[in-house]
């Protein structure tokens, strides 16, 4: 069944809304709290909401959104936080879907006046730590001592045992990105919105917003949730959900995942089915 504007009808406010109980229920056990709620009769999110994307330190945009509740499930164990918004214009219409994932940032770089801000605003210990260090970089490049005593002393050890001239510079840079594991750089989200600037059901990553990849297909929250856990608990994915209400939960959550209307992209475009 089509709308008037030809795009697909694929759920009802109502059936997000039982997704994103299904999603409650079965990955309790990953979930820390939830922070989805429906608005009004035309609007699933959560209070406040705030559109865009930020483009400062993603360690900043994420803390920015977890302080101000802006996600629909938080995980546990530093794995993120998952959101989940569908806007739509009348009963059977939508006007705006955004499923998107957050992972706990670890490292990028700015400039040293915005990460002592950063510092004296963050409420996280590990990021302030990491605010902490990157700002202790940025500063050494600019001429301001940073006291690394032992490092120091192993470079002078080094340097005498083995006759080398080693960068004191580097090696603080080769600390810290032992220090910091990269997991991440920014958030990966879905987004839907009948228009004619770009595709009306697309992939897209961070504040890249001349590159998207088309999908022919709208997942539903269900199975887009299940796409992050899947990758992010990749070792033990299979033992975690092998049982009959995930089987059966999964199943249904496909059916509703349909087509989107007329799709011409000669490139890439990707699938979910």
């Amino acid at each position: 069944m089509r709308n008037s504007e030809g795009y697909l009808i694929v759920m009802k406010i109502n059936d997000v809304w039982e997704e994103l109980e299904k999603i409650k229920k079965v990955y309790r056990e990953l979930i820390v709290t939830t922070n989805y709620k429906q608005i009004n009769n035309s609007e699933i999110g959560w209070d406040r909401y705030t559109p865009g994307i930020e483009k400062n330190l993603y360690a900043r945009e994420y803390e920015t959104l977890l302080q101000n509740r802006q996600y629909s499930f938080l995980l546990n164990k530093d794995m993120g936080f998952i959101q989940i918004y569908f806007k739509y214009k009348d009963e059977t219409t939508f006007d705006k879907i955004k499923m998107a994932y957050y992972p706990y940032p670890i490292k990028l770089r700015e400039d040293s006046y915005d990460i002592d801000r950063y510092l004296s605003d963050s409420e996280d210990l590990i990021l302030q730590e990491y605010y902490f260090d990157l700002w202790n970089i940025l500063n050494r490049e600019l001429g301001v001592p940073v006291e690394d005593k032992q490092l120091e002393e192993i470079v002078s050890i080094l340097a005498e045992q083995l006759n080398l001239d080693q960068n004191i510079d580097d090696l603080i840079l080769q600390k810290f990105n032992h220090k910091y594991e990269i997991t991440n750089s920014s958030h990966i989200r879905i987004d839907y919105s009948p228009v004619t600037s770009h595709h009306v059901c697309e992939i897209q990553i961070g504040a890249i917003n001349n590159i998207r990849l088309p999908l022919d297909r709208l997942v539903s929250p269900f199975l887009f949730f299940d796409f992050i856990i899947k990758n992010i608990y990749r070792k033990s994915y299979s033992s975690m959900f092998n049982n009959s209400t995930f089987k059966q939960t999964f199943i249904f959550a496909r059916k509703k995942s349909y087509r989107v209307g007329s799709f011409n992209e000669d490139n890439i475009f990707i699938t979910h089915l």
